[in-house]
């Protein structure tokens, strides 16, 4: 039976992965996981490692992570620092990017499917097997 409340928890979950699905804003919560930084200070450290970006790009950037929930704002005289709005934010994008750096088997995809069950063999989605269902 579906529960009828799961949609909404993944919503949740599709948004902020949405909101990361940047390597500018990956690597923007990488550098905001050191510690607070202004725009000019995250330029200067994106720039430092590789990833170049002009002040107004990284600002759009910035403004997708802060509407996400993710980053928050404080003045600090006349600039807005920038930090994490807590720490599952670097938590989550580390251990992505942690995990797509490990070796894992890639399966190996058939360049086409059989429409019938040859005898004796099983054939997801027929009467011999369910399809598979997921929890959501």
């Amino acid at each position: 039976m579906l529960d009828t409340k799961v949609p909404d928890r993944l919503a949740g979950a599709v948004d902020l992965l949405k909101a990361l699905a940047s390597a500018t804003r990956l690597a923007t919560v990488v550098e905001l996981g050191e510690g607070p930084r202004c725009v000019h200070e995250l330029q200067t450290s994106l720039e430092a490692a590789g990833r170049a970006v002009s002040q107004p790009l990284l600002s759009q950037h910035l403004k997708v992570l802060r509407e996400a929930g993710l980053v928050t704002t404080t003045r600090r005289g006349t600039e807005i620092t920038y930090q994490l709005a807590d720490a599952h934010v670097g938590h989550i994008v580390n251990d992505a990017i942690r995990h797509s750096q490990e070796d894992h088997p890639r399966p190996t995809l058939t360049s086409s499917r059989p429409t019938a069950a040859t005898p004796g063999t099983k054939v997801a989605g027929t009467a011999a097997e369910p399809p598979v269902q997921t929890p959501w």
